[in-house]
């Protein structure tokens, strides 16, 4: 701007501020949905799938979407993750089929995976598990501790990974409750030469949480579902917003 060297640091952090909020709130959904009328006006496309949706809650109409995924999934990822990447490895319990025969399922496993979309050649490997799922999987449902409360969460996941010696998994459907615990168990379980590693993955949809919570809140006994109610953590969540931007998805708009 032409007064930038007389403008006091103030008012431009004001002005780059407005600038930024008209471009979120005007410029970002306007240009959404110009490419999506766009969309509608040209033939259909063979890499994509596009759909109208409608989200409901308590049978109300909370959201309504224009949807865009592609056909194969892979192509985005190797055109974004494989290509510029220096070298991949992929690995997986359950990468390849059991079909009984292992160059149909390698060749079905390499188009998962996006193979035939970048140039570069891959080197199978298959080895078997030494791990006996069947007599050392264990799964343990743990119902006397309070989820709101991160100290006894904790507490529980040290317990039971101190137990088990390593090899065991949590879930976290928030990455905040991923960190606290981490943060609380960390040490211990490194005095015990019991290796943490912690990760967080995006992508899973809101309202996919919203069933897995309903499905989780209908498995409590009556009494605890009153009582989980009382304390405010069986509210439904709010609807997703289906113009949010997705690295994957096309330039045209986003799903």
């Amino acid at each position: 701007m032409d007064e930038a060297e007389d403008m006091e640091t103030e008012v431009r952090l004001r002005i780059e501020a407005a600038v930024r909020a008209l471009d979120r709130r005007l410029i970002l959904p306007l240009a959404g949905w110009i490419a999506m009328l766009e969309a509608l006006r040209e033939e259909p496309s063979e890499e994509f799938v596009d759909w109208f949706g409608i989200d409901r809650q308590d049978g109300q109409e909370t959201d309504i979407g224009m949807h865009r995924h592609w056909r194969d999934p892979s192509k985005p990822f190797a055109r974004t993750v494989a290509e510029g990447a220096h070298g991949i490895i992929v690995t997986s319990a359950t990468l390849t089929d059991s079909t009984g025969d292992p160059e149909a399922d390698w060749r079905a496993a390499e188009r998962r995976i996006g193979l035939p979309w970048i140039t570069a050649t891959a080197t199978r490997a298959q080895l078997p598990s030494p791990y006996d799922y069947v007599k050392q999987t264990r799964v343990l449902v743990v119902t006397d501790v309070r989820r709101d409360d991160i100290e006894q969460v904790a507490s529980a996941y040290r317990a039971l990974f101190l137990a088990a010696g390593g090899g065991a998994l949590g879930l976290f459907t928030a990455i905040s409750r991923l960190r606290a615990v981490h943060s609380r168990i960390a040490g211990p379980l490194e005095d015990a030469d019991i290796p943490l590693l912690a990760q967080h993955v995006d992508g899973m949809e809101t309202a996919s949480l919203i069933d897995i919570f309903r499905a989780e809140e209908k498995r409590l006994p009556a009494r605890h579902r009153r009582r989980a109610r009382r304390r405010g953590r069986a509210r439904p969540l709010p609807a997703p917003h289906r113009l949010r931007p997705h690295p994957l998805a096309p330039p045209r708009y986003s799903p």
